[in-house]
């Protein structure tokens, strides 16, 4: 399968690749976090629009909200009474042209990140807010340092989690738990690709078990060719 680039038309898409988006009323409330200098100090570069409006005590809220149940999802903190949930105030990536009306994304989007931690783990994960004609989504986004682009990322998942299946066919409890970027291959730049093929590890915490799928991204002038192995298929290989 091929995965393409992402166009805005579709950007909303992108933040239910985990566990849905969530919409938000962005005039509702336009109080400002208590953190505005932090957050703004990290969002600067992408414009004092942007840094206005991530800075918002709704967004924060909303964003830290979808982090906190992404995290309750994974399991990593089960029953310990510790755990913490703050924003990192970094934005992390910028998704098409961020256009404003008033103050409000009207389109685009950015990744930010959201530190949870607590009874001896801590980890950062990814959340998307998206903006397409009127509409604001925020949702979690896949963990990790994966460099495939939203799109991929979407499509990937399809392939990650059929390789998953034939590992733990039992469980219907599955969720993305981590992504990794392993290397670029050698050799030369496929012809009419922009970069060379590359490997990842994407890791599926499937009833408790965590299940490593590598995926080969092979990119030529059409798209990127997506390669996910099952488990059972490494042994083989070896």
């Amino acid at each position: 399968m091929k995965g393409a680039h992402l166009g805005m038309g579709a950007a909303l898409v992108a933040c239910i690749i985990l566990a849905g988006c969530r919409t938000t009323d962005p005039r509702s409330n336009s109080d400002q976090s208590p953190y505005v200098s932090i957050v703004a100090k990290g969002a600067a570069k992408y414009g004092p629009v942007l840094a206005s409006y991530v800075t918002r005590e709704d967004h924060s809220r909303e964003v830290e909200a979808i982090a906190r149940e992404y995290a309750a999802q994974l399991g990593d903190w089960k029953g310990c009474q510790d755990m913490t949930v703050r924003r990192t105030y970094a934005l992390e990536g910028i998704f098409g042209q961020i256009m404003f009306e008033e103050g409000i994304p009207t389109a685009g989007g950015w990744k930010e990140t959201v530190a949870v931690s607590g009874c001896g783990v801590e980890r950062l994960l990814p959340v998307g807010t998206f903006a397409d004609s009127g509409r604001i989504k925020s949702g979690p986004m896949i963990p990790g340092s994966t460099i495939a682009d939203i799109r991929l990322q979407r499509d990937t998942i399809t392939h990650v989690y059929l390789a998953a299946l034939a590992a733990r066919p039992d469980c219907d409890d599955k969720i993305m738990s981590d992504t990794r970027f392993e290397g670029f291959a050698e050799g030369p730049v496929p012809k009419g690709a922009q970069i060379k093929p590359w490997a990842e590890t994407w890791t599926v915490r499937a009833c408790g078990e965590d299940i490593k799928v590598p995926v080969m991204f092979v990119p030529d002038a059409t798209g990127t060719q997506i390669v996910a192995r099952a488990p059972q298929d490494q042994t083989a290989s070896k």
